[in-house]
C-alpha cells in the first residue's frame, strides 16, 4: 500500500477492539483487519470510515481501489 502512494500505520499492540476505537477516533478512512484468516484466504475485511460499512476483498483489489481513488481525489467507491 504505501508503494502506492498511500499513509499506512500498522497496529499490533493492545486488544483489537481497542485498536479499532482508535482508528475510529482517528477518523481513518477506511480500517483493515488482517488476521490469520485472511492471510490464508488473501482477502481482507475493510471498514469504510464515513458510514462503518464492511467489505469484504482480494487485498490486491483493495490496494487499487485506494490507489485510484487517492490519485483521482474522490470518495471512495465500494
Amino acid at each position: 500500500m504505501r508503494g502506492r502512494g498511500l499513509r499506512v500505520e500498522i497496529s499490533r499492540e493492545r486488544s483489537l477492539g481497542s485498536r479499532i476505537r482508535a482508528a475510529r477516533q482517528q477518523r481513518a478512512a477506511v480500517v483493515v483487519v488482517v488476521g490469520d484468516q485472511e492471510v490464508e484466504t488473501g482477502n481482507v475485511q475493510a471498514t469504510d470510515g464515513r458510514d462503518n460499512t464492511r467489505h469484504s476483498l482480494p487485498v490486491d483489489a483493495l490496494g487499487d481501489l485506494l490507489a485510484e481513488a487517492h490519485r483521482e481525489r474522490v470518495a471512495l467507491q465500494w
